[in-house]
């Protein structure tokens, strides 16, 4: 009779064990933040949601102020690492903006809990919290401002304030969060092409688009 030689699988380190828990930590937490709001939100039932005692979680999170600005820091350090990833440095200014506004696009649409906390419960955050957030959330807006800008000095986008329409194309970009649907009738693509139309006629002429044709479909 052969016998099966059965190696013992590899016991997790104390590392992996605490990261595999602050995961169960953050996803609970996004859960109820997003269904309850922060300020019905207790330490109590974060700890029973990510299925862990108290005491394990207080080894993690001091109080639930430091578990929200855990979330939405983690959210926009995501947000700017990608981005970095996602849009060329080298290309031509009106390609990197085509390139971020698809990018921010779907970023959106596939993290619907990330982005509702991280706009809706800004108010929450402590002071220095939120100073530390805001600074985040600068460096990702001046990247659109210096691409804005770029096209202007390129003369491929018309001259206007480029942190206005930076602001204005972000705001637009951003609402697509709470209506779209994954399981509805438009696509991601769909909303992207329609969306992406709306941010080219925020920046670029009509006239010498239809000369140049610049706005075409992308």
């Amino acid at each position: 009779m052969r016998t099966i030689d059965r190696k013992a699988a590899p016991r997790p380190t104390e590392g992996q064990n605490r990261q595999d828990t602050l995961s169960l930590i953050r996803t609970a937490g996004l859960d109820l933040i997003y269904e309850r709001g922060y300020e019905g939100v207790g330490l109590r039932l974060l700890a029973a949601r990510a299925g862990i005692g108290q005491s394990t979680l207080y080894g993690h999170y001091a109080n639930k102020q430091d578990v929200l600005v855990d979330l939405i820091c983690l959210h926009m350090e995501e947000l700017l690492s990608c981005m970095d990833k996602a849009v060329p440095a080298g290309a031509a200014p009106f390609d990197r903006f085509l390139i971020f506004v698809r990018f921010h696009l779907t970023y959106h649409m596939r993290r619907r809990r990330e982005v509702f906390i991280c706009y809706s419960e800004l108010r929450s955050l402590e002071p220095d919290n939120h100073a530390r957030v805001t600074g985040l959330r600068r460096r990702y807006e001046h990247a659109l401002i210096g691409i804005i800008r770029d096209g202007m000095a390129a003369g491929v986008m018309r001259r206007a304030d480029p942190r206005v329409a930076a602001y204005a194309i972000l705001a637009m970009l951003s609402g697509v969060t709470p209506w779209f649907d994954p399981k509805g009738p438009l696509s991601e693509e769909a909303v992207c092409k329609e969306y992406i139309r709306l941010a080219v006629a925020a920046v670029v002429d009509p006239v010498e688009a239809a000369l140049t044709g610049r706005g075409a479909d992308h």
